[in-house]
């Protein structure tokens, strides 16, 4: 009997603890926890590997690459979302791409930069359209960020190769990670694909 009811108070101090420490631990992890679980859920994703074709206003055709910028949980919006050239690889002349060390992470631009109201970090619920670059039937490739730093080559001359990883970034959440693979064919505007992209997290 004696046995018993010290099983039964046993039992009985270990649930105890055991909820002393889960509410200790819920009030310590708990905001991190109800993120994890509810919060905005940002996702990258390569639009069309093709291009959109369009026409300036002086009659120039040009081909435009997007990401689109995805928030799985829509009804948690991630605020202040920016796109970020993490990394950046040229192609060696031994065939292999060689990170360039002197890169830093650069902001790709949304779509329709120029409008008055164009906010460089929105806030993301539904999906949008984040400019990756552009080249025209009498040009070349072009990054399209908002600043260029020294450092960057933003210009692609035909049969250049690079390699960007991308990373969308806001207060409250961060995406995948993209690696892109971009060529520029000796036809640059040519329907040919410039774009191979990879999600490695």
């Amino acid at each position: 009997m004696l046995t018993c009811q010290f099983s039964y108070s046993s039992a009985i101090q270990t649930v105890g603890v055991l909820g002393t420490l889960a509410i200790a631990g819920l009030a310590i992890w708990g905001e991190q926890i109800r993120h994890r679980l509810a919060g905005p859920k940002l996702r990258l994703r390569l639009h069309d590997p093709q291009g959109g074709l369009t026409t300036w206003s002086n009659g120039t055709k040009v081909r435009y690459y997007h990401l689109h910028v995805d928030n799985k949980r829509p009804h948690a919006p991630a605020t202040r979302v920016k796109v970020m050239i993490r990394q950046y690889y040229i192609h060696g002349p031994h065939g292999k791409f060689i990170k360039d060390a002197n890169h830093i992470p650069i902001q790709l631009q949304y779509e329709f930069p120029n409008l008055p109201n164009h906010d460089p970090r929105p806030t993301i619920g539904s999906a949008t359209l984040c400019d990756i670059g552009y080249v025209t039937e009498r040009d070349d490739f072009r990054f399209a960020t908002y600043f260029v730093p020294h450092t960057f080559k933003s210009v692609l001359k035909p049969n250049e190769r690079v390699r960007i990883l991308l990373r969308a970034e806001g207060e409250n959440a961060v995406s995948n990670r993209m690696k892109f693979f971009w060529r520029l064919p000796g036809q640059g505007f040519g329907r040919k694909t410039l774009c191979r992209w990879r999600r490695i997290s």
